[in-house]
């Protein structure tokens, strides 16, 4: 009995162990502040929602960036340099301002149309030079200072003849038969219609008859002909137009290029048009020297960007040894600072 009460007790004693330890716990549990003047519960504090996206936006901000990293149109050069212009011409006129670009094709677009209209005054002011001297001692003969006297004659004659009252144009006619000696028999018989030969009709019909076939095929054989050369015209001008879309300076030097594909016809041999492309711009001293400058450009930037690749690997290899053996990139031996000097003076 005294066992088993002993045990009771030891139990009740822990349970009242365990249930002050609680106690003790709700006890030190902080306590809500409150404000020093009236007690009252502080207000939450505001949640700050700019981080919040909107409705329809992007949350990646990746795709953010990649918008903003979008590549930028390329600038307007401006017009290109005038047809007329040589290569070394051009090659400066890249280095102009736009605004200069435009003054300049602008002006060249008037004077081009103004020496279009002066090239045809000046082609109809040849003409009559060559009337004038093929015809000259015609048109004294006939009265006429110029071919413009002669002119307005003939339109005067024709104007009469078709708008004129009957007897205007009797008086005409009769003024030109007197003019220029008509045979007035020869041209009753033309009036009445005398009719020809019939023997003769016969033998020209005969003879057209049997000179067909011949004909046919002659004909025949000339449209193959034309056809061909037609076709080569259009391949070869199709050639040459896709050639040209990408040869630079073929404006320049397409004279060259003819002679000397004429040249390699002369001799048996076919030269395609790159090759005398090539040979043609060799020769042309303004061309060759614009190639020579821009190969010369090129080659000194392959050079300093293979310095600076040598500068950048040199650099990275160094400093990871550097960090491998915590002595930075300084080498500590004599070996190594001699392969270090001959990097330096060779870059």
């Amino acid at each position: 009995m005294n066992e088993l009460r002993e045990a009771l007790e030891e139990a009740v004693e822990t349970l009242d162990d365990e249930d002050s330890g609680h106690e003790q716990e709700l006890t030190t549990a902080p306590a809500p502040q409150e404000e020093e003047t009236g007690g009252e519960q502080e207000a939450p504090a505001a949640v700050d929602t700019s981080d919040i996206p909107k409705l329809g936006e992007s949350t990646d901000p990746e795709g953010e960036k990649e918008e903003e990293a979008a590549p930028t149109p390329p600038e307007d050069e401006g017009p290109k340099a005038p047809v007329g212009w040589g290569p070394e011409e051009r090659e400066a006129w890249k280095g102009l301002p736009k605004e200069v670009k435009e003054r300049i094709h602008k002006r060249e677009v008037e004077i081009s149309t103004t020496m279009q209209e002066v090239s045809q005054a000046r082609k109809t002011h040849q003409y009559m030079h060559d009337l004038t001297s093929r015809h000259g001692s015609l048109l004294s003969a006939e009265g006429h200072k110029s071919p413009l006297d002669a002119i307005e004659t003939m339109f005067d004659n024709t104007a009469v003849m078709r708008m004129g009252t009957p007897q205007q144009k009797a008086e005409r006619a009769a003024n030109l038969i007197t003019m220029y000696g008509v045979d007035i028999g020869m041209l009753d018989k033309q009036l009445a219609g005398v009719a020809q030969d019939p023997e003769q009709t016969r033998m020209e019909q005969l003879l057209e008859q049997k000179l067909a076939p011949f004909n046919s095929m002659l004909q025949q054989q000339n449209q193959g002909v034309q056809q061909q050369q037609q076709a080569a015209v259009h391949a070869a001008r199709s050639e040459v137009e896709q050639f040209g879309s990408q040869a630079e300076f073929l404006n320049d030097v397409r004279n060259d290029m003819a002679d000397l594909i004429d040249l390699a016809t002369n001799q048996g041999r076919n030269m395609s048009l790159e090759e005398a492309y090539n040979k043609a711009c060799a020769m042309h001293p303004q061309v060759s020297k614009v190639l020579e400058q821009r190969r010369v450009a090129q080659a000194a930037q392959t050079t300093a960007a293979g310095r600076q690749a040598k500068r950048n690997a040199s650099s990275s290899v160094q400093g990871h040894t550097g960090a491998a053996t915590g002595t930075g990139n300084r080498p500590q031996t004599l070996r190594g600072e001699l392969e270090d000097l001959w990097d330096t003076f060779s870059e």
